[in-house]
């Protein structure tokens, strides 16, 4: 059986449409068996009859109403356009008020912290206490250390000084003796050379132990010159080191001289003739040659007390 408004296939014997809700005419079969339908079917057809014709009413406001729905939200987004539009021109509206309004987040101008900028003041500042902090850090170490050295500096060279003091008074004692030899010698004190050699032997004896001295008061003054910067020291530690050579010298040639006369007195002595007159040369000879080192000796000696005295050291 087809539906005569929709054309949907109906099931034999249905009163109605279950596609589109149509009532049905009846069959001549059907018109025949019942041709007085009883009142609680027709109460009942009516009632269905009714519940359909209210179900196809309510239909139609149900589409108008979702239409009015989209229509509003489109409405409210207009006029929150207008809105933001309007604030923009006018009011100057503020990020947040726009992003309460418009429900997007203005990402072209972030919102600035009021105490950001005292912050990065603060950690500016910081930083350059640390960099002052450091630099003056750096600087007292240094000053330390240079200190450090430079009273070190100053130990070394009292301990030197005080060497070549003690040396210049043991060279002094041996230039007497040498004097008192010679004098006799000349004047015929001594006249036997193994007199003159037991007294050459004693000086030389003091000789040697004169120029272990200053070759360690040499040593004190090197260790000055191993210390870093310390200008002023250093060159007074190279002058007293000049001073020490030349002085040595000196000693070494007031040795040779004791040696070179017990030489001559034992040569003299096997020809039983004492030639003076040889040892006098012989003597003023190495005397130069003292003179000479002497001479260089105390010309540094002058250098390193000048040194001393206007660099105080």
């Amino acid at each position: 059986m087809i539906c005569d408004k929709c054309g949907a296939v109906i099931k034999e014997g249905s009163l109605f449409c279950a596609s589109c809700g149509a009532s049905l005419p009846q069959s001549a079969s059907l018109h025949m068996e019942t041709q007085v339908p009883k009142e609680s079917e027709q109460t009942e057809t009516e009632d269905l009859t009714e519940a359909i014709k209210e179900l196809g009413r309510s239909e139609a406001p149900l589409e108008s109403a979702e239409d009015r729905f989209v229509k509003t939200d489109s409405c409210e987004e207009k006029e929150k356009e207008k809105v933001v539009k309007a604030g923009r021109q006018e009011v100057a509206v503020s990020p947040v008020a726009a992003e309460h309004i418009t429900g997007k987040q203005d990402v072209s101008a972030p919102e600035k912290q009021p105490g950001a900028r005292w912050k990065r003041l603060f950690l500016i500042f910081g930083l350059v206490l640390v960099i002052l902090g450091c630099a003056a850090g750096g600087f007292f170490i240094y000053r330390y250390i240079k200190d450090a050295s430079k009273r070190e500096a100053a130990r070394i060279t009292v301990s030197g000084d005080q060497m070549l003091d003690y040396s210049k008074t043991e060279a002094e004692n041996i230039r007497d003796q040498i004097n008192a030899a010679l004098n006799a010698l000349l004047s015929g004190a001594i006249k036997s050379s193994d007199e003159f050699k037991s007294y050459s032997e004693s000086i030389q004896k003091k000789i040697d132990e004169l120029l272990q001295d200053l070759d360690r008061g040499k040593e004190i003054y090197g260790q000055v010159l191993r210390l870093k910067d310390l200008k002023h020291y250093k060159s007074y530690a190279r002058a007293r080191i000049n001073q020490i050579e030349w002085s040595s010298k000196t000693i070494q040639t007031a040795k040779k001289l004791m040696v070179r006369i017990t030489e001559i007195l034992a040569a003299a002595e096997a020809k039983v003739r004492l030639n003076r007159k040889l040892i006098e040369d012989e003597i003023a000879g190495f005397i130069a040659q003292m003179a000479a080192s002497s001479k260089k000796a105390q010309a540094f000696k002058k250098e390193a007390e000048k040194i001393k005295k206007t660099k105080k050291i």
